[in-house]
């Protein structure tokens, strides 16, 4: 219910959860449900990407639509922003953006805004941003290995989600969700 709150908006969301929680599901199933839903999800591993030069870089961002995985296609940033415009750029990982690339983001953030005004009279974002960690960024940034500004750019809606053994009832309806996609690709 918090998240489909949170998909009327355009605020930028944190997910919480541990390893296998369904972050990045419930990443998609908020922009599924956001007006951008027409626009593209774009997926970043922010663990995969490095200190190499936006061109160096092997791609690391996919879409629904199509996979761009393929080495050297050059894909950082600055590429996953123009994609996801008008869409959501969903930021997996993000804990794990090496440092030196936090004071990039912060400033592709900074210059998401629009001057154009929507029919509200609110400042449009041109890419909706989700972000998503296993580990307490608000601790990363207290010792200095995750930036504080950019942490309080991004976590302005909060979602955790809970390991599968604190909701047990959810494990009957995803074995069967998991069953029915994956046997449906297999005949």
């Amino acid at each position: 219910n918090k998240a489909k709150k949170f998909a009327l908006t355009d605020l930028p969301v944190l997910i919480y959860g541990g390893p296998g929680t369904g972050k990045e599901l419930m990443a998609q199933s908020i922009h599924n449900h956001s007006r951008r839903k027409n626009g593209l999800f774009v997926k970043i591993n922010c663990a995969a990407l490095s200190l190499e030069t936006e061109d160096e870089r092997s791609s690391v961002w996919e879409t629904p639509e199509a996979k761009f995985r393929e080495p050297g296609c050059g894909a950082g940033l600055k590429d996953a922003f123009a994609l996801a415009s008008n869409g959501t750029l969903f930021l997996d990982n993000i804990s794990e953006l090496p440092y030196e690339m936090q004071g990039s983001l912060l400033d592709m953030l900074q210059k998401n805004k629009t001057s154009n005004m929507d029919v509200n009279g609110r400042d449009e974002t041109r890419v909706r941003l989700i972000c998503s960690s296993s580990r307490d960024i608000n601790a990363m940034a207290g010792e200095g290995s995750f930036r504080a500004d950019l942490y309080h750019m991004i976590n302005v809606l909060r979602l955790s989600i809970p390991s599968l053994n604190e909701r047990v009832e959810d494990i009957i309806p995803l074995a069967r969700w998991f069953l029915k996609k994956h046997a449906s690709g297999h005949g």
